[in-house]
């Protein structure tokens, strides 16, 4: 048997649905209308139920079981009283968010260079942000916020290899594939920045034998590439095009010393 809703709780039901058909969320219409998420959610279903009121003993028309049980007659003061209500705890929530928010972009930018963390990690080790009910990374989150959005075909990657990070001086943009339309020139960009971090890395890990840089083969093999952009690239093309410029086309790196793995610029050259 159908419920007879009465007209406030009519006049609200077709306001939520008309708002709904308009491509609004469930949160949207609830933070519009001062109306919970679950009672939106209740209206849209239509899932009704009525209890007597306590006072008179009329049949209300409620949303939900814990909804009060005395009429608008008789409580005329309730419905409002509830509004006030749900609109401030819905005002301490947006204050306790912001104020999160403010704390995450504060450690973003450390007075020192090492790295930050936020929060607990997640079993992939990346630092999580919740706003509302979406958990979001914590990294995307700080980029947003002090960069700008993240451009199609980009995703934030980390300098330091940490997933958890949120250390801003750590994060760049990067490409997520080669098969996006995106800006060449800011490609460009991003690869330049790839290739002298890893030439750093490499120069960091290098061990002195003589003359020569030799960088460990556990590390780096020397016939494993080395993906920069879209590129596979061995060790020493790596250092040579950091120190020297791109290679010529057809042009390879070769070795005056002919010590597999070593990377010292001095001991490269090009020979086709």
């Amino acid at each position: 048997m159908p419920v007879l809703l009465s007209n406030d709780l009519e006049t609200r039901v077709q306001a939520v649905r008309a708002l709904a058909t308009e491509g609004l969320s469930q949160s949207q219409i609830a933070a519009q209308m001062g109306l919970s998420t679950r009672t939106v959610r209740t209206y849209l279903q239509g899932q009704w139920f009525q209890r007597p009121c306590v006072t008179c003993g009329t049949l209300v028309s409620v949303a939900n079981m814990r909804a009060p049980r005395r009429c608008g007659a008789c409580d005329p003061q309730g419905l409002s009283a509830r509004r006030t209500r749900l609109k401030r705890r819905q005002e301490e929530t947006a204050r306790r968010r912001q104020e999160r928010l403010d704390a995450l972009l504060a450690q973003a930018r450390p007075a020192e260079p090492s790295c930050q963390t936020y929060g607990r990690p997640n079993n992939m080790g990346y630092s999580l942000f919740r706003v509302g009910r979406q958990t979001l990374a914590a990294h995307r989150v700080v980029w947003e916020h002090l960069r700008g959005p993240i451009p199609a075909g980009y995703q934030v990657v980390h300098r330091c290899r940490k997933r958890g990070c949120i250390n801003l001086a750590h994060l760049r943009l990067a490409p997520t594939s080669a098969r996006v339309d995106i800006d060449p020139a800011q490609r460009a960009r991003l690869e330049q920045e790839v290739l002298h971090e890893k030439a750093a890395r490499l120069k960091a890990c290098a061990k002195r034998q003589g003359a020569c840089r030799i960088v460990a083969p556990t590390l780096w093999s020397n016939r494993r590439p080395l993906k920069v952009g879209d590129r596979q690239i061995t060790p020493a093309r790596v250092i040579w095009e950091a120190t020297f410029g791109p290679v010529p086309e057809g042009a390879r790196v070769w070795r005056t010393c002919r010590q597999p793995g070593c990377i010292a610029p001095a001991h490269l050259y090009l020979r086709r």
